[in-house]
């Protein structure tokens, strides 16, 4: 595994490997002000498969739960993970993720359960902050580095990758991310404690630096600006 990383402000060992999709899943909660969130991550070796013994990613600031390996050729069934999250910088840490011995595949994707919620990227608005006055309201920014206090990631500019999202919410709010929504209403769902929320999809096609990755959710409505221009 090579030492040397290609930005001093990221602890991400991409010189072994690449993260080229995300997928993500977020489960907003405005009363606790918390993000219960996975994350599939799409990996990549940069160079011939060879055997891997440690991923390091940038977080900051995330409670994570569970790291599991998906799908291994070693393994019939998802495999857990070890990991240690450590001090990296002021603005990071760094997230060590101990990988099967032996391990050596070219593709593989890892899953991780975590939760996002105090961190820089994450500004939490109360309804008496909002134009409305009624609803809360969330919205990130991501740049230069902050979303790795959103999701585990490679918070580097020189790396790009595409992502898809669900964000579920409670009715009567609206989520939007920087990528496409994939279906033009959102889905009612029915949770197990009887409370309906909604599910919003999203899908980014084009590979983009990761601190483009953003997600509002709020109290939004249409404005129309041209004869076929809306705003949220």
């Amino acid at each position: 595994m090579s030492l040397k990383r290609k930005d001093n402000c990221s602890i991400s060992n991409t010189n072994d490997f690449l993260i080229n999709h995300y997928d993500f899943h977020f489960v907003c909660d405005f009363e606790q002000q918390k993000l219960f969130s996975k994350v599939n991550l799409h990996f990549h070796q940069t160079q011939s498969p060879t055997q891997i013994s440690k991923i390091f990613l940038d977080v900051l600031q995330l409670n994570i739960n569970k790291i599991e390996l998906l799908n291994s050729k070693q393994s019939s069934s998802n495999v857990t993970l070890t990991f240690t999250i450590n001090n990296f910088e002021s603005f990071g840490e760094s997230l060590e993720i101990s990988l099967p011995q032996d391990f050596n595949e070219k593709e593989f994707k890892i899953e991780i359960e975590f939760i996002a919620s105090q961190g820089p990227a994450l500004c939490w608005l109360l309804p008496s902050q909002t134009a409305g006055k009624v609803k809360p309201y969330l919205f990130t920014q991501g740049q230069a580095c902050l979303n790795r206090s959103l999701f585990p990631c490679q918070d580097t500019p020189s790396v790009k990758a595409t992502y898809n999202a669900t964000v579920v919410t409670k009715v009567g709010f609206v989520a939007l991310m920087s990528a496409l929504r994939v279906e033009p209403f959102p889905q009612n769902k029915t949770l197990q404690d009887g409370n309906e929320v909604l599910e919003f999809k999203f899908e980014m096609k084009l590979p983009i630096p990761i601190y483009l990755v953003a997600l509002a959710i709020g109290d939004l409505t249409c404005a129309t600006i041209g004869p076929r221009s809306k705003v949220r």
